[in-house]
Formats: structure tokens, C-alpha cells, sequence
């Protein structure tokens, strides 16, 4: 009974009009010679897209995997509304638990949480970080 809310927590946050704007900008920056040699040698539209254009742009689809992965780790307020049952809440909004009475907030153990939740981020910047760094300055640098 509880499956059918995965739904919910999953679909708003995979599409962002910010990432897909940020996405367009670097396709926009690619030479067009790239897409005109490809015409040239016979690939389709489709094709152009999705073996020339969108393996450039790499660093970008990195970027917006990391922020988008963010977004729905430290989520708090939508999953709050659309779930009912505690199995399908993340972490943290199982925080805020241990900090409900304000006059027994039990600090070790929302410090441990706190420090389990971070550390899956910190993981994944570092497997990320080349390619994000790359995205980062190479949005700066094309103009």
C-alpha cells in the first residue's frame, strides 16, 4: 500500500526548470561545425544529439546529477507532505524527531544523524568532483 507514494517524492523533484536551462546553455555553446561535419557524414538529428552533442557536455549532466541528488537527499518539507507512513520518510525528517520537545532535545543522538546523513553527500562530491569542478568552471568560462 505504501509503494504508491514513491511516486510523489520521486517525479517533482527530477524535473527542474534551473538544471534544464543550465543544461541548454552548454548545449548552446557547442560549435554548430560539429553538428554540420556529422550532417555531412549522414547522422540523423538524434543522433547528432545523443553521440556528438551530448557526450561534450558531460560535466554539465555531472553538475546537475550532484545538485539534483542533493535536492532530493536533503529534502524535507515535501516528503513530509506527501507521506504518511515512517518507512518512506528520509532521514531527514526522521531528524527532526529527536528535536520535537524543545526542553529534551537529545543531542547525541541527533549529532550522529546529522553526521550520517552529511557523509553520503561528502561521498558522492568526491567521486563526482572532477567532472563537477570541470562543469562549474567551464560555465564561467564559455561565453
Amino acid at each position: 500500500m505504501a509503494e504508491h507514494l514513491v511516486g510523489p517524492l520521486i517525479i517533482p523533484l527530477a524535473i527542474a526548470p534551473l538544471y534544464t536551462f543550465l543544461a541548454r546553455q552548454f548545449y548552446v555553446t557547442l560549435p554548430s561545425e560539429l553538428a554540420d561535419a556529422a550532417r555531412v557524414d549522414g547522422l540523423g538529428e538524434f543522433g547528432i544529439f545523443f553521440r556528438i552533442m551530448t557526450p561534450l557536455i558531460k560535466p554539465a549532466l555531472v553538475t546537475i546529477g550532484v545538485f539534483q541528488i542533493e535536492a532530493a537527499w536533503n529534502s524535507f518539507l515535501w516528503p513530509l507532505i506527501v507521506t504518511n507512513s515512517d518507512e518512506l520518510r528520509p532521514l531527514q525528517v526522521g531528524l527532526a524527531i529527536f528535536s520535537q520537545d524543545p526542553l529534551n532535545v537529545q543531542w547525541p543522538y541527533l549529532m550522529a544523524g546529522a553526521t550520517l546523513a552529511t557523509l553520503p553527500m561528502i561521498v558522492l562530491f568526491i567521486f563526482a568532483q572532477r567532472r563537477f569542478v570541470e562543469g562549474m568552471a567551464s560555465a564561467g568560462l564559455k561565453g
